[in-house]
């Protein structure tokens, strides 16, 4: 949905398959790229799972989490699909509980790929700690050119 709609604008998602939520992403990393294929016809770069709390957690959602926590001053991530969105400067414009649905981010997505046409090279990348590439209940996005 998002990579048809805002691909040629510089948005590109990045998967990251995380087990940390209810051992959801169990699965080998290249049983989980088939499944994404065959099942949600996901295309989008999968990478290997990573941790996004605890001590081993992944430098990114070490910086994502530290700069935004949620309005409770909460770091942690509560749960697969928690949102941050990321402008084209690499500032943080958000961070959304996996409550958000994605279609409530169009608004947003629209403002930050417009903003500083100047920079419209460069990408915006989502980067989502999901299981099965399941963009439709959440994501979070980083800068090609950030962090």
């Amino acid at each position: 949905m998002y990579i048809k709609k805002y691909k040629k604008e510089g948005f590109e998602i990045l998967d990251f398959p995380c087990n940390q939520f209810g051992g959801q992403a169990k699965e080998p990393i290249d049983e989980i790229l088939k499944i994404r294929e065959e099942n949600y016809g996901v295309k989008f770069k999968l990478f290997d799972k990573i941790k996004v709390n605890g001590k081993e957690a992944e430098p990114l959602y070490q910086y994502l989490k530290s700069e935004k926590p949620t309005e409770e001053g909460v770091e942690k991530i509560r749960w697969n699909f928690t949102k941050f969105l990321i402008d084209r400067k690499g500032k943080i414009a958000g961070r959304f509980d996996s409550r958000v649905k994605p279609e409530e981010l169009d608004e947003i997505i629209e403002k930050l790929l417009k903003k500083y046409p100047q920079l419209v090279g460069k990408k915006i990348i989502l980067y989502a700690p999901t299981f099965r590439g399941n963009i439709y209940k959440g994501f979070s996005m980083l800068p090609f050119d950030g962090i």
